[in-house]
C-alpha cells in the first residue's frame, strides 16, 4: 500500500475525530517517496516481497486497530461532554429552559410558552457557552418589552445532582442577568433559586422554576386565600410584588426591589371602594385592604362594614376598575346601625370640643374602635397632636390625649367642662415657677388631667438638671397639693 493510499484511508476513518494533530503525527511517520511501500526492518526468515507484504498488510491493521480504539474513545468523550449536568430555567413571563453540560456548553434551549417562543425565535443556541446564551435570551427580552422598568423581576432557577455546583452557576447566571439589565438603565428585580428534580413544567406551560416559586408562595403563613392556579397565570413581577406586600419569604435569593410604580396603590384603592359605597372612611369599621391574586390578575381586596352591612370589593390593581363587588348582611354585627353616630358626627364632637374647624387640623383619621363601642379621632393642630376618643351610642367625649411636637409632652384628660378648669399651659407655668428652673432646662414634661374624688388635678412630671419633679395642682383653683423632688439617678 502505498504512502498516499494509506493517508487516504486514516483521513476517512478519522473524521469523526476533531482534532488533527494525531493524524499530522501518524502522517510524519510515513515515507516520503511517491509509491514506497511501508517497510519494517529485521524479521527473520521473511525475504522479498512476501515480506514487505506481510509487513504492509500488518502496518494497515495496527492503524486500523488504532483508529477504531481513537473511534471509540472520541466517541465516548464527545458522550460525556454532550451529557447534560444541569438544567435552568429563566423566568419573567416568557419561559425558557436550557440544558448545560459540564463545560458550561448548552445541549438543549426550549421555549415552555409562546412568549418563549417569541424570545427563543431562531436562535441556535447548542453549543454557545452558557454566558453567552444568558445574554442572548435576556437581550431578546428586552428588546421585545418583557423586561422594563415597571416589568423588572427575573426568576432563575437551577436543578442538578450536584447542589454545590449548581448553586455557583445560579449566582453566576444572577450576575450576568444583572449585568445585562444594568446596561439597559433598569433596575432588576432578580430571584435566584436552586430546585431538586430533572421534571417538567405543567401541561400549561408552567415551568418547573415558577411552580417552584408557587409552591412557595402558598406554603407560607400569609398566603391565605391564595391558590396555585392564580398564581400561575401571575407574571414573576406580580409573584415578586405580591411577596413584597404580604411580607412573604422563601428559600430564594434576591438581589433588588420588584417596581410596583405600575400600581395604584392601597389608599387609591380603598377610596375608590367607598367612593363606589357612597360612604366617608370614617364612617365605615373594620377596614382592611390586601393584594390578592384573582384569575390572572392582581387586584385589591377591600373589606369594611357598615351598620349592620358587610361590604366587598375586588380592585384591578393597575387601573382601579372594579371587577367583583357584594353587599351582604353583616353577621358579626351586634349592634343595630340606628345606635351608633357616624364618623362625621363622632370627628365634630372632637372639634367642638377644642373649638377648631375641620379646615384647621390635618393628617385626620376616624376609626370605629372596640366592637363599635368608641370612636377615636386623630389628628394634628398647631404644634400638638390630638388623640379624641368618642363614645359611639352618645357622641359624648371620653377621653383626650395631646402629645406635643417640639418637647414631647403628653397630656390625658378625661372629658371636663373646659370652662371650669385652668389650662394645661397655666399648670405648666405655676409648676415650672414654684420649682425655680429655667423652663428652658426642663425635659420629659408630662401632664395629666385626673378627677381625684370629684376633684379635677393636673398631676405633673418633667426634670431639670439633676432633679425629678412631681407637682399635683388643683385644675380649678391653680393651687398646689402635693411637691415631691428626687435626685435623679
Amino acid at each position: 500500500m502505498n504512502r498516499k493510499r494509506v493517508i487516504k484511508k486514516l483521513k476517512d476513518s478519522m473524521n469523526i475525530y476533531p482534532d488533527d494533530s494525531l493524524f499530522s503525527r501518524i502522517e510524519g511517520r510515513l515515507p516520503e517517496s511517491p509509491g514506497s511501500p511501508i517497510l519494517v526492518k529485521g524479521g527473520k526468515g521473511m525475504k522479498g516481497k512476501s515480506h514487505k507484504k506481510w509487513i504492509t498488510a500488518t502496518a494497515v491493521a495496527a492503524c486500523a486497530v488504532l483508529i477504531l480504539s481513537i473511534g471509540i474513545f472520541s466517541g465516548a468523550i464527545d458522550a460525556i461532554t454532550k451529557r447534560a449536568d444541569v438544567t435552568v430555567v429563566i423566568d419573567v413571563n416568557p419561559s425558557v429552559e436550557i440544558s448545560v453540560n459540564k463545560r458550561d456548553k448548552i445541549t438543549y434551549a426550549a421555549a415552555l410558552n409562546a412568549d418563549g417562543e417569541a424570545v427563543l425565535g431562531d436562535m441556535q443556541l447548542e453549543g454557545a457557552h452558557i454566558s453567552v446564551a444568558v445574554n442572548a435570551l435576556i437581550g431578546s427580552m428586552l428588546t421585545n418589552g418583557y423586561i422594563t422598568s415597571h416589568n423588572n423581576s427575573v426568576l432563575i432557577s437551577v436543578s442538578g445532582k450536584d447542589a454545590q455546583r449548581a448553586t455557583a452557576l445560579e449566582e453566576s447566571i444572577m450576575n450576568t442577568v444583572s449585568m445585562r439589565i444594568k446596561e439597559n438603565n433598569i433596575s432588576g428585580s432578580l430571584m435566584g433559586q436552586v430546585i431538586a428534580g430533572d421534571g417538567a413544567g405543567n401541561a400549561e406551560g408552567v415551568s418547573k422554576g415558577k411552580m417552584a416559586l408557587v409552591e412557595a408562595i402558598v406554603s407560607s403563613n400569609a398566603s391565605a386565600n391564595l391558590n396555585k392556579e392564580d398564581l400561575y397565570k401571575l407574571s414573576i413581577t406580580e409573584l415578586a410584588i405580591l411577596m413584597d406586600e404580604r411580607n412573604i419569604s422563601a428559600d430564594i435569593h434576591k438581589d433588588g426591589e420588584v417596581s410596583k410604580a405600575s400600581l395604584i396603590g392601597r389608599d387609591e384603592a380603598i377610596r375608590a371602594a367607598l367612593e363606589n359605597a357612597a360612604l366617608n372612611r370614617e364612617d365605615v369599621q373594620r377596614l382592611e385592604c390586601e393584594l390578592d391574586a384573582d384569575d390572572g390578575r392582581i387586584v385589591y381586596e377591600v373589606e369594611f362594614d357598615y351598620g349592620s352591612k358587610e361590604y366587598e370589593y375586588d380592585l384591578n390593581a393597575y387601573t382601579g376598575e372594579i371587577v367583583y363587588s357584594v353587599t351582604k348582611d353583616n353577621k358579626n354585627d351586634d349592634r343595630p346601625s340606628a345606635d351608633v353616630i357616624t364618623g362625621a358626627e363622632a370627628k365634630n364632637a372632637a372639634f367642638a370640643h377644642l373649638g377648631v374647624k375641620e379646615s384647621d387640623v390635618k393628617d385626620l383619621d376616624v376609626e370605629l374602635e372596640d366592637n363599635g363601642a368608641y370612636y377615636d379621632v386623630d389628628f394634628e393642630y398647631g404644634a400638638r397632636e390630638y388623640e379624641y376618643r368618642i363614645d359611639a351610642a352618645t357622641g359624648e367625649v371620653v377621653n383626650v390625649r395631646v402629645e406635643e411636637d417640639d418637647n414631647g409632652s403628653v397630656s390625658n384628660t378625661p372629658a371636663t367642662p373646659s370652662a371650669s378648669i385652668i389650662t394645661r399651659e397655666d399648670a405648666r407655668a405655676i409648676a415650672i415657677g414654684n420649682a425655680r428652673v429655667d423652663a428652658s432646662l426642663v425635659k420629659e414634661f408630662r401632664i395629666e388631667l385626673d378627677n381625684d374624688d370629684g376633684v379635677f388635678v393636673y398631676e405633673i412630671e418633667f426634670k431639670a438638671g439633676a432633679r425629678e419633679y412631681e407637682y399635683e395642682i388643683n385644675a380649678v383653683t391653680g393651687k398646689i397639693i402635693d411637691v415631691d423632688v428626687d435626685i435623679d439617678d
